[in-house]
């Protein structure tokens, strides 16, 4: 598996010789990479999608990778400013939790059930 990109680079050692928390939040995409189940560009988006949701949810452990949490600052001038509702926050523990247990994230959920798909919330509403 060969992957491109300095902060590509960085996340995938991280990840290939990490462990704990890190090496969890990014199983996806790299496991799925190095099995075929995604092709390198996907799971390039995939990644700065998860490097992205660390930065927002928990900026300390993207500073185990410093050229991503660089970028992240650079990128991002309102950090200091910005916090997620309680209820966003409530939504992307819920689908950590859904991923952690079953091995991907769950379909989108509104409300307090976190079984009831999103076509289920729309009819409900």
């Amino acid at each position: 598996m060969v992957v491109k990109g300095e902060i590509a680079k960085a996340a995938h050692d991280a990840w290939r010789h990490g462990n704990g928390e890190i090496k969890d939040h990014l199983d996806y995409p790299f496991m799925y990479l190095e099995r075929g189940l995604i092709d390198p560009r996907s799971a390039q988006n995939e990644l700065f999608a998860r490097l992205g949701e660390l930065w927002y949810t928990n900026p300390e452990l993207l500073k185990k990778i410093p050229s991503a949490y660089k970028l992240f600052e650079e990128i991002s001038p309102m950090r200091k400013t910005f916090t997620y509702p309680p209820e966003v926050l409530r939504q992307l523990q819920i689908a950590k939790q859904y991923e952690t247990r079953f091995g991907y994230r769950p379909p989108a959920t509104r409300g307090d059930d976190p079984n009831k798909t999103s076509q289920q919330a729309e009819e409900a509403t």
